[in-house]
Formats: C-alpha cells, sequence, structure tokens
C-alpha cells in the first residue's frame, strides 16, 4: 500500500491546530481532527469569494462568540488559516492524504467510527456536497466520469452501509478485495482532485473577470 502508516502524535502539530484540534475533541457535535481534513480538502476547490465563511458552522455548530469572544473567534481565524492553507496546497497541485489520516492495512478497519481515514472521508463527501451546485456548474461535461470516479474513490469509506450497497449492486466483486483496491488508488484520487480543482479555480477566475467586463461595459453604454 503506498502509505506511511506512521501517525503523528498531537505534539507534532502547531500551536494554533493544537488548540483547535482540543475544542474539536472537547465538545459534542463539532467535527473531528481528521473529519475536519477531509472537509477542508473537499472546500478548497472553491475560491474564497464563492464559499464564504458559512462552512465555519458545520464544523463548529455549537460555537457561540458572545461567551467567549476572544477565544472563538480565534478558533474562527485558526480554520480560515488552515482553509487558505489546504486551498493553496490544492491550487499548487501539492495536497496529500494527512499522514494522521492515512488508511488502517485492513481495508475493513477503515470504516470504523474511530478510524481517521473513515472520518476524513466521512469529512470530504459532506464537503463535497456543499460545493456540489458549483461542480455542476463548471464541470465539463466529458470529464463526468474521471471526476465522479475520483469522488466514489474519496468518500467510500465515508459509510460501509452504502459502500456494501454499491458493491453489490454493481456487481464489484468480494467486498474486501474491492476496498484493498480502492485503497491503492487514493493517491491517484487526490492527484485528479488536485486538478480537477485547479480547473475549476481558473475557470471561475475567467468567468469573474468577464462578469465584470460585460458589466463595465454595460455601465458605460449607460453612461453614454
Amino acid at each position: 500500500m503506498p502509505f506511511n502508516n506512521n501517525k503523528p502524535l498531537l505534539s507534532s502539530l502547531s500551536s494554533p491546530e493544537v488548540q483547535l484540534a482540543q475544542y474539536l475533541s472537547q465538545h459534542e457535535g463539532s467535527m473531528s481532527q481528521s473529519e475536519l481534513e477531509g472537509f477542508l480538502f473537499a472546500i478548497s476547490c472553491c475560491p474564497s469569494s464563492r464559499i464564504g465563511n458559512s462552512w465555519q458552522h458545520q464544523v463548529l455548530p455549537n460555537l457561540q462568540i458572545q461567551e467567549h469572544p476572544s477565544e472563538n473567534c480565534q478558533l474562527t481565524m485558526i480554520l480560515g488559516d488552515l482553509f487558505l492553507l489546504t486551498q493553496q496546497q490544492v491550487t499548487n497541485l501539492t495536497y496529500q492524504l494527512p499522514v494522521s489520516c492515512i488508511p488502517d492495512v485492513n481495508p475493513i478497519d477503515n470504516f470504523a467510527p474511530a478510524s481517521t481515514f473513515h472520518q476524513w472521508s466521512l469529512g470530504f463527501m459532506n464537503g463535497y456536497l456543499l460545493t456540489y451546485d458549483l461542480w455542476q456548474s463548471f464541470l465539463v461535461t466529458e470529464n463526468h466520469q474521471e471526476f465522479n470516479t475520483a469522488i466514489f474513490i474519496l468518500g467510500f469509506f465515508a459509510n460501509r452501509t452504502i459502500a456494501e450497497e454499491v458493491c453489490q449492486e454493481n456487481s464489484l466483486g468480494e467486498f474486501t478485495k474491492f476496498c484493498l483496491l480502492l485503497l491503492t488508488k487514493i493517491p491517484e484520487a487526490i492527484d485528479t482532485m488536485n486538478q480537477f480543482c485547479q480547473g475549476l479555480h481558473h475557470a471561475i477566475i475567467n468567468t469573474t473577470a468577464l462578469e465584470q467586463q460585460l458589466s463595465d461595459s454595460s455601465r458605460l453604454i449607460d453612461d453614454s
């Protein structure tokens, strides 16, 4: 399997990341650190102007800024910095699966609730659903199959029941063997998503520039 299975300790994180990880682990309803990693990867396909800040409420649904304004504003700033960092890695084609989220060598164990890769996969799917409409607007038809394959691989371990049903309904072979095959495809699927995300960023930037030009032209005509 093309992974380094040595998972880092919490102490290897930076101080802000440790603060966020501790908050997530102590507050029910918040995402886990691994789930957040997958979620951020999925939403990083969107330029900041398109995604806004509403996604932060999915990560920290019970955060009440009014109660501890200084601490909680700092948490949202940390989230924003992590989003921008992940987005930079995606658009530079350098994003890789975090070492802390490396799959277990036993493929079935990656469906366990405590599995960090299961959590990453779950976060990824939640983030993808948040950006689904944007993808459908900009994705070129001939690229749908390659894109959908990458989504399928990266989100497969989010839900075992759905995964087993898909495997059975599509006659994909013995479940454990198919899971093992998909695990070997994860690096390639992430590379594919990096490339699609880079393309989406460029498409949105070009579209925004064109819309601005049309708006400016229309304003000039009206003024004349």
